[in-house]
């Protein structure tokens, strides 16, 4: 970047300025942080085939567990999503600012969920195609304003960091063997899912291998 010369402001007696200009700094992701990045998806798809594979019945798994694990899902993908979707030209926000905020999106991301079942009541259809594309039209908008309230992002990029953690959350759910979406019509993941993760999982653990030998090298 080339900067004007700076001969602006009050100078001290040796003729230098007294004053100095605050430059933008851009945040770069280190190697260690894409290492964890790839841990966290590692570990999630990890914990989505225990489910498979240790669940029999789906019906019967925890509502309130799952919501917790939407939660828990939800605080890498806004904290990720933030790093690369927010405006360059502004102050990224740091320390207990920006955790805080990630912690108060990931809340908000993951209650969301529970508009599905609200539409499922509005409505009154027992979960038909109506039921679950008003609750996805409602996850949608007040999850692009929960995005923007929280990281001061516009709705557009709103937009794309809510859509980031839903697709993360469909792509999860399929590999754990329930419905994309909370009852859904239609038949669960195909065993299918499992090989497809295996892969997926082999395909990350390689990955993040050759990052940490990155890292420390």
């Amino acid at each position: 970047v080339v900067h004007a010369p700076q001969n602006f402001g009050p100078k001290g007696a040796s003729g230098q300025a007294v004053l100095k200009p605050l430059f933008r700094q851009e945040t770069v992701v280190s190697p260690v942080q894409i290492v964890l990045i790839f841990a966290v998806i590692f570990g999630f798809i990890a914990v989505a085939l225990l489910i498979r594979l240790g669940v029999d019945d789906k019906s019967t798994f925890s509502s309130v567990l799952m919501l917790a694990l939407a939660v828990a899902l939800a605080v890498p993908c806004a904290l990720g999503a933030y790093s690369f979707l927010r405006d360059a030209e502004l102050g990224a926000l740091q320390g207990q600012d920006l955790w805080l905020r990630v912690i108060g999106c990931a809340v908000a991301y993951g209650l969301l969920w529970l508009a599905i079942p609200l539409a499922e009541y509005a409505v009154d259809d027992d979960y038909s195609t109506t039921s679950w594309l008003t609750g996805m039209a409602v996850m949608f908008v007040l999850g692009t304003i929960a995005a923007h309230l929280a990281f001061g992002i516009d709705m557009t990029m709103g937009i794309l960091h809510y859509g980031l953690f839903l697709g993360c959350c469909l792509l999860l759910r399929w590999i754990a063997g329930f419905h994309v979406l909370p009852d859904e019509l239609g038949e669960p993941a195909s065993d299918a899912a499992p090989q497809a993760a295996w892969s997926l999982l082999s395909d990350v653990g390689e990955s993040m291998a050759r990052l940490f030998f990155l890292a420390v090298g």
